[in-house]
């Protein structure tokens, strides 16, 4: 899809069984849903029913919620780890820690035309792959603490700002993505960022409806932002 809302290219048709989704990844054994014969020799704590019990298929972010729970962990904890492991990996990518551990890939982007469909007759610039995309240098605990009440925390940016109105009001779902929002977020970023930024917070949806659909109870990590309307 555009941002448009026109579809775009991409291969389509009935599915085989190599493509389709095999039903055995939602299915656990008993052995599976029982601990390990040594589990106490690795873990310190035991895992609750629940989890024992839950689908194997999972995003990270249930997997990290799940560990929290057995481990007791709080939020502000896990967001000062958080920001600690950030300032680490870029203090070591600057450092050239990891320069021997990554393997470079120059890529060319792809080309769209005005219907945002695909050339592949095309390639764009080309792009030098060589460190990792994730690391956010300028994280801090107290931004991630801030996250809640993201509009009147002076630590984001409108840019940021418009992001999170975007994500958020693409989760909720008494509320909907109006003009307003769309527009703010036009104006701070590209039609790829714009994609890409709703492809996370789909798939971030996904995992929660389907956490919901099973039952799966939630940890209570997950704040919903202070609304002041």
């Amino acid at each position: 899809m555009t941002c448009s809302g026109e579809r775009t290219g991409g291969a389509t048709g009935p599915q085989n069984r190599n493509t389709k989704l095999n039903p055995r990844l939602f299915q656990m054994n008993d052995v599976q849903k029982k601990m390990a014969p040594d589990h106490d020799q690795t873990f310190s704590v035991p895992f609750p029913d629940y989890i024992l019990n839950s689908p194997p298929l999972q995003a990270m972010v249930q997997t990290a919620q799940n560990a929290a729970e057995c481990y007791g962990l709080t939020r502000a904890e896990l967001d000062a780890f958080s920001a600690e492991s950030h300032r680490k990996a870029a203090a070591a990518t600057a450092a050239g820690i990891y320069k021997d551990e990554i393997i470079a890939l120059e890529v060319e982007e792809p080309v769209f035309d005005e219907k945002g469909e695909w050339n592949e007759n095309e390639t764009g610039k080309k792009v030098l792959f060589d460190r990792d995309e994730c690391i956010r240098a300028d994280t801090t605990a107290e931004k991630l603490a801030a996250l809640d009440d993201y509009e009147r925390s002076p630590l984001y940016s409108e840019r940021e700002r418009a992001a999170l109105r975007y994500a958020e009001a693409a989760t909720d779902s008494a509320r909907r993505v109006d003009d307003a929002c769309f527009a703010r977020l036009r104006a701070r970023f590209d039609e790829q960022a714009i994609l890409e930024l709703t492809a996370l917070a789909a798939f971030q949806n996904l995992s929660s409806k389907f956490n919901a659909a099973l039952g799966v109870p939630a940890q209570g990590l997950c704040a919903l932002p202070v609304r002041r309307d």
